[in-house]
C-alpha cells in the first residue's frame, strides 16, 4: 500500500505537459487511485487521457487504453451504484481490449457481474463472474482471484445457499491469510450476515468487527 501512494504521489508530481505527452500516464493515475480507494478526480484524469489520446492515430497501443479508461470508468460506476453506466463502460472495454489483456479483462468481467447483480439478473451475474474467475486464474493474481470468489459468495448468499456462501467466504479468508488486503472486508461482512442468520452474535460480531478493521 506503501508504494501505491508513493506511485500516486509520483504521478501527481509530474507537469500536465508530460501527461498529455503519454496518456498511459493519466490512465495509471486514474486506475491506481480507484485501487486506493480514491474515486475524487478519476474521472478529470479519464477525460484528460481521452483528450491526449484522440491526438494519437488509432492503433492496437491507443485501441487498448481506451479499454482501460472503459474498465476504470466502469469500476467507478461500481463505486457509485449506477448498474446501466456499469454495464456501457464494461462491454465498450471488452470491445477495445486485447484479449491478452488479463488485468483489465477481469475487471471489466467483475464490473458486469456487479452490475447484473445490482439488476437482479443472476443469470447473467454469474456468467461474467465465471469469466472473472476464469481470467483470475489465468493471470494468477490473488488480488483478483479474491474479488471474483468473494462476488461469488455474494451470488450464493442472495440466492440463499447460505452453507456454501459461507465456504466461500472462509476459502477468501484462507487466500488472504495475515496480508491486510481491503477486499478480505467483504468476505468478513458476508460471514457476519450469515453468523446473524443462524443467530450466532458472538461470530457474527467478530466476523463485523474484523471486516471494519
Amino acid at each position: 500500500r506503501g508504494t501505491l501512494h508513493a506511485v500516486l504521489a509520483w504521478l501527481a508530481s509530474l507537469p500536465r505537459s508530460v501527461l498529455d505527452a503519454r496518456p498511459l500516464l493519466w490512465v495509471r493515475s486514474a486506475t491506481l487511485a480507484l485501487m486506493a480507494t480514491q474515486t475524487a478526480g478519476v474521472e478529470e484524469k479519464l477525460q484528460a487521457a481521452e483528450s491526449a489520446l484522440s491526438k494519437a492515430e488509432l492503433d492496437d497501443r491507443s485501441r487498448d487504453l481506451i479499454g482501460q479508461i472503459a474498465a476504470a470508468r466502469a469500476t467507478l460506476a461500481v463505486t457509485r451504484c449506477q448498474p446501466e453506466v456499469v454495464i456501457t463502460q464494461a462491454l465498450r472495454a471488452l470491445e477495445y481490449l486485447p484479449r491478452e489483456n488479463l488485468r483489465f479483462r477481469f475487471t471489466a468481467n467483475w464490473a458486469l457481474a456487479n452490475a447484473y447483480q445490482l439488476q437482479g439478473d443472476r443469470a447473467a451475474a454469474s456468467q461474467a463472474l465465471a469469466e472473472a474467475l476464469s481470467i483470475s486464474q489465468a493471470s494468477a493474481s490473488v488480488f483478483s482471484r479474491v474479488l471474483a470468489i468473494s462476488q461469488l459468495g455474494q451470488l450464493q448468499e442472495a440466492e440463499n445457499q447460505l452453507y456454501r456462501a459461507a465456504e466461500t467466504y472462509r476459502h477468501v479468508l484462507q487466500m488472504v491469510g495475515d496480508q491486510p488486503l481491503p477486499n478480505a472486508a467483504v468476505a468478513h461482512l458476508g460471514l457476519a450476515r450469515i453468523c446473524y442468520e443462524w443467530n450466532d452474535l458472538d461470530a457474527a460480531e467478530r466476523h463485523g468487527q474484523q471486516g471494519l478493521q
